[in-house]
């Protein structure tokens, strides 16, 4: 990874665990890593679904998607299975799934189309709970039988704690660049970056997205998007933050 991260200071918004891991790529790569969790990742309980085997497809969206599916030791399968990127696809595939298509980009008309002719076909949809319709509104118009499961929820960071944490990087000293790999996190930090007095900070601190979804989001809020990494991915966002960190400073 290029040089040009060293001694770049990174927030992190992404659930702990998971933070974690970035992080340590982060410090291989001369960054210095913040970590501001603005949601947290928690298996839902509540959802089931038919036979495995009487669907022709399932479709995992993230790598959270599979872990909390999986962790119910599912019997049978699908006809074929889609898996949303390729750290999807290797979760899948490590727990010994085969994984027949990858859409790389998380574009719901780029989705259906790989799919192929779904007319009658029936879907299993494996998402979170924020899950947006996109995807499964344009199977339907298709034809599909369309079946969403919300496997895992979403659960925001309370709001104090994440003011009480903006105020302390504030003494301490603000990150160089924001990091977001999810529309909840954006619209968390964004919402307590306001009521802690710090609008004019997250209008002009550099943000980088891990893909288009999230992107949006930034938008949605009036902020701007300084890059988007290419493979969706953390790899790829770090790759990203290495196009931003030419310009930082």
């Amino acid at each position: 990874m290029p040089a040009s991260l060293k001694g770049l200071s990174v927030l992190i918004t992404r659930p702990r665990a998971q933070g974690i891991e970035f992080a340590q790529l982060l410090e291989e790569h001369g960054a210095e890593p913040i970590l501001l969790p603005c949601i947290e990742i928690v298996n839902a309980d509540d959802w089931k679904t038919g036979p495995l085997e009487s669907y022709d497809w399932a479709i995992f969206t993230s790598v959270n998607g599979v872990e909390a599916f999986l962790e119910r030791s599912p019997t049978g399968r699908p006809g074929k299975v889609a898996a949303i990127g390729s750290a999807t696809a290797a979760a899948l595939q490590a727990a010994g799934w085969p994984v027949d298509v990858v859409p790389e980009r998380f574009i719901s008309e780029e989705i259906a189309d790989l799919l192929g002719i779904v007319t009658n076909k029936r879907i299993l949809l494996v998402q979170g709970d924020r899950a947006r319709p996109q995807l499964a509104d344009i199977l339907w118009m298709r034809g599909a039988a369309v079946e969403p499961v919300a496997v895992y929820r979403i659960v925001d960071t309370p709001r104090d704690i994440l003011i009480d944490g903006l105020r302390q990087l504030k003494e301490k000293g603000l990150p160089d660049v924001a990091t977001f790999t999810s529309p909840s996190a954006v619209s968390g930090l964004a919402e307590a970056a306001r009521e802690a007095g710090l609008e004019g900070w997250i209008k002009t601190i550099p943000i980088v997205c891990i893909g288009p979804v999230t992107a949006e989001a930034v938008h949605e809020q009036g902020l701007a998007c300084a890059a988007v990494a290419k493979e969706f991915t953390i790899p790829g966002l770090v790759e990203a933050l290495s196009r931003v960190a030419v310009h930082v400073g």
